[in-house]
């Protein structure tokens, strides 16, 4: 048998046995053969482990071979550290047999040394936080732990922990851990602390603050200039005693420390201040510990309160004099009520009064402390204004009367009016009388006039004046005119009596009136008998229009003839040249009779009269006519003279008139209505003129209106010229009649909008507030400018900022009542 053989055998039959901690093999053989060298080879195993405190493995290894029966290995390693590191690991190894008989050399052993790494066993440490209330003591770590699944010691290992960190004030502090682990193996103390990765974790340390409530006391005063501060305290949470059962008093102080305060808040003008304050707390050894609570600092409140004083100005009266008065002075006002020692009170007057009327004392005030400081805001300085009443002037005025009979023309009497002054006007003032007054027509009217009073600067200052006014009349008689109808009578014929002739038997008329007349008998009378001869008239103009107003303007007796037929005898007639009228055309103008009126009915009946007129007129003026008596010859239809059939004396014999008039020339002057801008107006427009051909007429337009009215148009005749008078060297104006219907000049307001500020403050920074007009805002006329009264507010509540304003012109004349003014007032407000 081979050998390969036996050794195969051997191996099919061999046991192969481990145990935990021994390694062996038995290698059992049966029946007897030959023992052979076996070869094995034996590994210690290399492997990793976290440091245990103890030595390696003993049992881990390897056996590659057979062993015989009954042997087993022995191994036995060298001493390895139980220390963190890497370690190869040495053996010895034996073979035993089952007696435990050393076989080794029986077989060929080959040794593989493996490797033990041992790594650092990781542990974490943590300090115990801690954490308690100000105590005036230190707070310092006691404990700490070992963090649960983050590490342990190794069996037999045992830490040494010392603790570090400590806090006394308020806050947080770290403690820290220093620490040393050893081993107690054998009785030893080895450290081994560095076969540990420790995590060490830092605590904290917290003293909070002691909770602490302090409040200041407040308190109320009157203003006095005096500063005040109020340096008590109160302290509402804080328990008194140890045995202190008191729900409310939660708060303490630490053993020992004492609480100091520093009041912060010293104040004298008036206002609400918060009694500011710095709290100090030390502890028995005098260290400021303050900053050890946390404390609540509550604040009461002083209150300084304005002073209370009345302050009003004076009622002043005093009669106009032409000059601004402003009150000054302290006469002129009273003080209700006391100042602080030291204070000193400014009283601003700001009422200007020049004209009568009444005004408020108006006035603003200022109190001044010793240092010069304004300190009204310290008082409650309400403002009475008296009033200052300036009184106007008494004049009387009386306007002479005047009357005329009517002639057509106007009546007007500018005479200067009578003035009779209880007061004088003042020196320097002017009276001007403009007179309104005129009548044309029959009646009576006030002799008006209009009263300007002007001073040394013409400023217009009438409204300072009171005038009374005594009118005198403007009467115009009616003209007297008696008109008589002619007389009649003839020897009875057959025919109806009728005489249209009437004469004026006294008066005349005004120039250019006329009469149309109308005489007629009262009824038709032809046989033996009277019957009056009724006369009617009518007023006209040349053209015969009839004038409706001019009836009213006479009065006029009527007269009424008589007409009578008797038996036929001598034949009375009544005669008068023929009235002649003619229009002016130059200086030579001449009018005669030519005929004579009375004789129709006697020339009806064949009869004939020869007759010689005498009368002129050359140019403008009204003369007679008259027939010369011893001239009159009266013929039959046979030219027979029958002129002592007829009753021919001078109850018979009427005069005719001879009138040659003036030209009548219309002039109309324009009208004008404009707004009042402060300057003159007149028109620029010319006049119109009718009834001037190939005339000059050398006229001015007089008429001008400023301020507010109307007045009329007024047009001055300086001549009247012939077109060829170049050099107007000819007035020719007393040859016509100028009628002149005049245009009106109307000045109507300006309207404009005067809006007063709102004005809105407190009284703690203002003692007053007050409001003005912007006059830039104003629409007035160029150089006009405004005075304005100051309305104030010097009281909590609010009022109507209802400012007044006089308009004056560059002249310093007031022109306000040419103004439309709208007020828009805004609204003063004084709040605390």
């Amino acid at each position: 048998m081979s050998k390969k053989l036996i050794v195969g055998i051997l191996a099919g039959v061999a046991g192969f046995i481990t145990f935990i901690g021994v390694v062996f093999m038995v290698l059992t053989l049966t029946g007897s053969i030959s023992l052979l060298k076996n070869s094995i080879t034996i590994t210690s195993e290399s492997y990793e482990k976290e440091y245990d405190g103890e030595g390696i493995d003993v049992n881990r290894y390897d056996v590659l071979g057979k062993l015989y029966e009954g042997d087993r290995v022995s191994i036995e390693f060298y001493d390895t550290s139980c220390n963190v590191g890497t370690y190869t690991t040495y053996f010895e190894a034996k073979i035993l047999n089952k007696d435990d008989k050393d076989v080794t050399e029986s077989y060929n052993i080959t040794k593989n040394y493996g490797t033990v790494t041992i790594t650092k066993r990781e542990l974490t440490l943590r300090v115990k936080s801690e954490e308690e209330e100000y105590d005036g003591k230190e707070l310092k770590a006691t404990d700490y732990e070992i963090v649960e699944g983050k590490g342990s010691l190794a069996e037999g290992d045992i830490l040494d922990v010392t603790l570090t960190g400590s806090i006394k004030e308020i806050g947080e502090a770290k403690a820290s851990l220093v620490y040393a682990i050893y081993s107690m193996k054998n009785g030893e103390k080895i450290n081994v602390t560095s076969n540990y990765k420790v995590l060490a974790e830092d605590g904290i340390l917290t003293k909070s603050a002691i909770p602490l409530t302090i409040k200041s006391d407040g308190a109320s005063y009157e203003y006095d200039g005096k500063y005040h501060s109020v340096d008590t305290y109160t302290t509402p949470k804080l328990k008194v005693s140890e045995d202190d059962t008191d729900s409310t008093h939660t708060e303490h102080l630490a053993l020992g420390d004492t609480i100091s305060y520093t009041s912060l808040t010293n104040e004298k003008n008036v206002g609400n201040y918060s009694n500011d304050y710095e709290v100090v707390i030390l502890d028995s050894l005098g260290n400021d510990v303050t900053k050890n609570y946390a404390i609540t600092m509550l604040y009461g409140e002083i209150s300084i309160l304005r002073r209370d004083i009345i302050v009003a100005s004076e009622n002043i009266e005093k009669e106009y004099d032409d000059e601004t008065y402003v009150a000054q002075g302290n006469s002129n006002y009273t003080l209700d009520g006391t100042l602080a020692d030291g204070d000193l009170l400014k009283v601003n007057f700001t009422q200007v009064a020049t004209q009568a009327g009444s005004y408020d004392n108006t006035f603003y005030t200022a109190i001044y402390n010793a240092e010069g400081e304004n300190v009204s805001n310290n008082y409650n300085a309400k403002n009475i204004f008296g009033t200052i009443t300036i009184k106007p002037r008494l004049i009387e005025i009386s306007t002479k009367s005047d009357d005329k009979v009517y002639d057509g023309t106007e009546l007007k009497n500018t005479s200067d009016p009578e003035v009779s002054i209880s007061t004088p006007l003042l020196i320097g003032h002017t009276l001007y009388a403009v007179f309104n007054g005129s009548i044309v027509n029959a009646g009576e009217i006030q002799n008006y006039c209009s009263i300007t009073i002007k001073n040394a600067q013409g400023r217009d200052v009438t409204r300072n004046y009171q005038i009374t006014l005594n009118l005198g009349t403007l009467t115009i008689y009616k003209r007297e005119l008696t008109l008589r109808a002619s007389s009649y009578s003839k020897a009875e014929d057959g025919n109806p009596i009728v005489s249209n002739s009437w004469y004026i038997v006294n008066g005349n008329m005004a120039d250019y009136e006329y009469l149309d007349v109308t005489v007629t008998p009262e009824f038709p009378l032809s046989t033996v008998g009277t019957v009056r001869n009724i006369l009617t008239y009518q007023i006209v103009n040349k053209d015969g229009q009839i004038l409706t107003q001019a009836q009213n303007n006479y009065d006029i007796k009527v007269l009424n003839g008589i007409l009578s037929i008797y038996e036929a005898q001598n034949k009375p007639v009544y005669l008068a040249p023929k009235d002649v009228y003619s229009k002016y055309v130059d200086d030579e103008t001449t009018i005669t009779p030519t005929e004579i009126i009375g004789f129709d009915y006697y020339a009806s009946l064949g009869y004939s009269i020869e007759y010689v007129l005498t009368g002129t007129q050359t140019g403008i003026g009204t003369s007679v006519s008259s027939i010369i008596k011893d001239s009159i010859r009266i013929k039959d239809n046979s030219n027979v003279d029958v002129t002592a059939q007829f009753t021919i004396d001078d109850d018979h014999l009427f005069t005719g008139l001879l009138q040659i008039y003036e030209k009548e020339i219309t002039i109309i002057t324009p009208s004008l209505t404009e707004e009042y801008n402060g300057l003159a107006h007149s028109t620029i427009l010319a006049p119109t003129i009718s009834g001037a051909d190939n005339l000059v007429i050398d006229y001015e337009v007089v008429g001008s209106q400023k301020n507010v009215g109307t007045s009329m148009n007024e047009i001055k005749i300086n001549g009247v010229y012939d077109i060829t008078d170049t050099e107007h060297l000819n007035n020719i104006m007393d040859h016509y009649y100028i009628h002149i219907t005049l245009g009106t000049l109307k000045i109507s307001q300006k309207a404009i909008t005067v809006s007063t500020s709102s004005v809105t403050s407190s009284i703690q920074t203002e003692s007053y507030i007050s409001g003005a007009i912007d006059e830039t805002t104003l629409d007035l006329c160029d150089n006009h400018h405004i005075e304005q009264s100051i309305v104030t507010l010097d009281y909590v509540g609010s009022k109507q900022n209802a400012i007044t304003i006089i308009i004056l012109d560059e002249n310093g004349e007031d022109v306000t009542y040419n103004y439309d003014i709208t007020y828009n007032y805004g609204t003063l407000s004084l709040t605390n």
